[in-house]
């Protein structure tokens, strides 16, 4: 093979635009590639986050910090919160039948706030469960007293 140094170089130049030309179509279908780099741009870091998780996008948790029982909580993030008409802090389960509730979506800024830990960010809580009752990953919380139990009986079910 006794290519000049010319065509080489054209040869590395439309394969390097195929390559990005499919990587575009990767990314189109959903699929994100990393390189080998040590270091992600922020929308790289959001793009792993949401391929690895692929959590629900209507909507998300906040975690928060009770003066009143000097513990921390979740609530669901909601735009309505503590307007009129909101029963949030007042009985159990507010949210859960709220007439004014206006749930706010999980989106880019939120990850990217989260990420950053701006705002008073104490952390977000992402919904595994999708609307299609599918879901890409697993949490599993074993921090009660019997906690090795309960993660023995998950280990039997070969989890």
């Amino acid at each position: 093979m006794n290519e000049s140094v010319k065509q080489l170089k054209e040869r590395i130049l439309m394969l390097e635009k195929e390559n990005q030309m499919l990587k575009e179509e990767l990314y189109k279908r959903g699929i994100t590639l990393i390189a080998n780099e040590k270091h992600l741009d922020r929308n790289q870091k959001i793009a792993v986050f949401m391929d690895n998780f692929k959590p629900r996008l209507d909507v998300y948790e906040k975690r928060y910090f009770s003066n009143k029982q000097n513990k921390f909580g979740w609530t669901l993030v909601c735009f309505n919160e503590f307007k009129d008409g909101c029963r949030k802090g007042r009985i159990t389960n507010a949210c859960r039948n709220c007439p004014i509730k206006s749930l706010a979506p999980l989106t880019k800024e939120v990850i990217i706030d989260h990420f950053k830990g701006t705002n008073k960010n104490l952390g977000i809580g992402i919904y595994p469960l999708l609307k299609d009752n599918t879901c890409y990953f697993l949490a599993l919380d074993f921090d009660d007293d019997s906690w090795f139990e309960d993660m023995y009986s998950v280990f039997k079910v070969g989890l």
